[in-house]
């Protein structure tokens, strides 16, 4: 049975720790493998020393490239292209879904912690996902782990954003329209635009899988 993972995750978290340094909120819009061995990311990072961060990056090692959009003094949204992330590497390897990215950064009592959300398949998946992060210096502890149910698959939000976006191209390849695009449609930001298509696609796969399992 599919199941979805919270985990607590301590590792190398070059973006949260920039966040916290320059006091700057950063939310993940989307990401993908752009080579074998880097990936790109697309984040929004809002803060008055936004621009300050963004420098800095740039001068960060494992930052192979970074692009930032015109935008007001406080908000930015920056293409970023960096080498394999722990954490992708080891959701990659192990056949995990990710439902929610586990850069951003919290404090807590046993210290800077990441939490991460992801689709697994068994228990022998988890333990994939834990044994690849250790070997890349990474610490996780399960936070929770839950299932969804078939009955209460989308919400009528999700439903009616996933086929604005399925009208407007976002699914074909090469997309038609991005996430910017859409977002810019429905009128709210491209960071809240992909949490609802992430968290909706996420139950879509859920429920594709347990209905593979149970044929």
């Amino acid at each position: 049975m599919l199941k979805e993972v919270e985990l607590l995750v301590k590792g190398p978290n070059l973006l949260g720790d920039l966040s916290e340094e320059f006091a700057c909120h950063l939310s993940m819009v989307d990401c993908k493998s752009f080579n074998d061995h880097a990936m790109s990311l697309l984040v929004e990072i809002e803060g008055e020393r936004a621009k300050e961060m963004i420098h800095q990056l740039r001068q960060s090692p494992g930052i192979r490239r970074v692009f930032s959009a015109k935008g007001d003094s406080r908000k930015t949204l920056v293409m970023i292209v960096q080498d394999s992330t722990p954490f992708c590497l080891s959701a990659h390897e192990s056949g995990a879904f990710c439902v929610t990215c586990p850069f951003k950064t919290e404090n807590g009592a046993s210290g800077k912690e990441g939490r991460w959300k992801l689709l697994l398949n068994d228990a022998e998946a988890l333990k994939s996902v834990g044994n690849s992060l250790a070997q890349r210096g990474v610490s996780m502890t399960v936070k929770d782990v839950s299932h969804a149910f078939h009955d209460d698959l989308l919400t009528d939000r999700q439903k009616e954003i996933m086929s604005i976006a399925y009208r407007g191209g976002y699914f074909e390849f090469p997309r038609k329209n991005d996430l910017t695009q859409i977002a810019a449609e429905l009128k709210i930001r491209p960071s809240t635009l992909s949490e609802i298509l992430r968290r909706a696609e996420a139950k879509i796969v859920k429920h594709y899988i347990e209905t593979m399992q149970s044929a």
